[in-house]
């Protein structure tokens, strides 16, 4: 049976990062270190597992799936360590919560 993440097509504006190729590993592996060097305890996403993936290609915001199959959107800084609640971040509950959050940030 299909889901909404097989069928799911990210639109020009953003980077999908489900793929298996060398460059979308790399891409994955810098966000989630970039995530990982940001975060600090006392943020909602802090010690939780998160895999990248999409970027948008205008701003900082990163799609990752949480280690509990939710998914947070990731406004990152690229300033180091952050104070919380930054970096900004939000989550949502599946898919379709993501493919509504994507069409929301494209007319934005």
């Amino acid at each position: 049976m299909r889901s909404v993440a097989d069928d799911f097509v990210f639109s020009d504006q953003w980077w999908d990062l489900r793929g298996t190729d060398a460059a979308d590993e790399q891409r994955r592996r810098d966000l989630e270190r970039e995530l990982r060097v940001e975060l600090t305890d006392g943020h909602p996403l802090f010690g939780t597992d998160a895999i990248a993936v999409a970027a948008c290609s205008h701003c900082d915001d990163v799609i990752f799936r949480l280690d509990d199959q939710r998914f947070a959107v990731v406004h990152l800084v690229w300033q180091g360590q952050q104070v919380p609640p930054w970096p900004d971040s939000g989550v949502l509950d599946g898919w379709e919560a993501v493919a509504s959050y994507v069409a929301w940030h494209e007319i934005g």
